[in-house]
């Protein structure tokens, strides 16, 4: 009978190291799934910011679009709204090109009176021909 009373002792011993590590990796277990939809949530959240920033990005790229090809173009109805940049030859919105008080010297040998915003910056110093 002791060595009954021993088995069952031992038997009894490694049952509840059993309960014990399973009851640790449960709570493992379930700290991870918690962790996880954590995780999931916060990926929602930043993919819905991504998207969003993405869609904002695209309206502004296609507002800057419209608005170059309304510069560019610059026709509404009957009134014109386009002005001629004596560098590139090209008619712009009237906002868009600068119109000197006198003609100026370029590089080339060219004098022009006026330039849109992006031929601007190659104009020389504003120095008038006479």
């Amino acid at each position: 009978m002791a060595q009954a009373d021993t088995s069952m002792a031992i038997a009894d011993s490694i049952t509840e190291q059993y309960a014990g590590v399973m009851d640790d990796l449960i709570a493992d277990c379930t700290r991870l799934e918690e962790k996880n939809a954590d995780l999931q949530r916060q990926l929602a959240v930043a993919l819905q910011v991504r998207d969003a920033a993405i869609a904002a990005r695209d309206l502004a790229r296609h507002e800057r679009d419209e608005a170059r090809t309304h510069a560019h173009e610059g026709d509404v109805g009957d009134v014109d709204l386009r002005s001629y940049c004596e560098c590139c030859d090209r008619y712009w919105h009237r906002n868009y090109v600068t119109w000197f008080e006198h003609p100026v010297a370029m590089d080339t040998g060219r004098t022009i009176s006026s330039a849109c915003g992006a031929c601007f910056e190659r104009v020389p110093e504003l120095d008038p021909v006479h």
